[in-house]
């Protein structure tokens, strides 16, 4: 018996300038995803549009060294970014009780992704935090 493999894009991806660099395999590719665009506090202050690859797959190849890690709140969710421009780049759980073989990773920051064409899921955590 075989198994097919699922649908998947390698996309390059990188902060405002270009100190961190990193390429992330997503499956599906982005535009059959329901792109995540949550109006909790930090969410909407730094523009994440959020899909959830394993974190296996995501691989820096340049500038790993530069990303600082934020967490508040309940300090369970760390948010990446770069310590250059400020773009942020992905967020991570680490807690064994929230997904923590995910990244969070913000569509924003990938090469060659039409943003006006994502399907947008609207996640109210406002309230949450």
């Amino acid at each position: 018996m075989t198994t097919e493999e699922k649908p998947s894009k390698v996309y390059d991806g990188s902060c405002q300038c270009e100190t961190v660099k990193y390429t992330v395999k997503i499956s599906p590719p982005i535009p059959d995803w329901e792109v995540v665009s949550c109006n909790c506090t930090i969410c909407s202050r730094n523009g994440y549009l959020f899909v959830y690859p394993y974190f296996e797959n995501l691989h820096f190849v340049s500038g790993q060294d530069n990303l600082r890690m934020y967490t508040y709140h309940r300090k369970w969710i760390g948010h990446y970014f770069c310590t250059t421009c400020g773009s942020s780049i992905y967020a991570k759980s680490h807690s064994e009780k929230f997904h923590p073989e995910v990244a969070a990773v913000n569509v924003r920051m990938l090469d060659g992704v039409d943003l006006k064409s994502l399907k947008i899921q609207e996640v109210d955590k406002r309230d949450e935090w």
